[in-house]
């Protein structure tokens, strides 16, 4: 059990399985054995053998969010999203001041094109980091501008280059957001900052280049 352990820590999944498979053999099957080895799987991309090691050691604690969160991260892996979210929940309940899961919640919903329900997670993800997050922001930027919500998508965007100025996928986002709002001088401009900051990016937007 310590030797697959620590192999997790130190990403050496393979081995990790060899020694952890050697426990449960002895017959030291256990709640920490099976969560272990749903890691060591999950690390390797085993993503089937991962569910199935880690919904048995929820066989000993039904209740365990660790066990929960974990087994969200292997539904998203598999793009099974709903699943995903509502195991993150069961997480979240227990962990309401963690943002990440609420940034992997609105990336669950991202994925099901339900961009309401994406923002609301994300919005608490923000809050939660103090608004210094740039992931969560931009992807705020983004949900809104599937909404056709242009001055909102725009907001947020201009919300991550109040961070980081030389972040240049939020650029090149602002291209179609200002062009969208009819702000072809500011879209002219976001096009001149990203030719200075990503050549192959602002050779990729038609906008520019056009």
């Amino acid at each position: 059990m310590k030797l697959g352990s620590i192999c997790n820590l130190l990403h050496a999944y393979k081995e990790a399985e060899y020694y952890l498979i050697e426990s449960i053999y002895c017959g030291h099957a256990s709640k920490n054995i099976l969560f272990q080895l749903g890691l060591a799987y999950g690390g390797q991309k085993k993503y089937l053998q991962a569910l199935m090691a880690l919904k048995e050691s929820l066989n000993y604690s039904l209740d365990d969010p660790i066990l929960h969160y974990q087994l969200g991260a292997i539904y998203q892996e598999m793009f099974i999203f709903d699943l995903a979210i509502e195991e993150y929940k069961i997480y979240s309940e227990a962990y309401k001041k963690d943002p990440i899961v609420y940034r992997l919640i609105g990336d669950s919903y991202v994925h099901l094109k339900n961009y309401q329900d994406a923002i609301i997670n994300y919005r608490k993800a923000s809050e939660l980091y103090n608004y210094k997050d740039i992931l969560s922001l931009y992807n705020l930027g983004n949900c809104y501008f599937e909404l056709k919500d242009f001055k909102n998508a725009a907001k947020y965007f201009k919300s991550v280059l109040r961070i980081n100025y030389d972040h240049a996928e939020t650029h090149a986002s602002l291209i179609p957001t200002y062009i969208n709002l009819n702000k072809y001088k500011e879209a002219k401009k976001e096009c001149d900052i990203l030719y200075m900051l990503d050549r192959n990016s602002y050779n990729s937007i038609g906008h520019c280049i056009n």
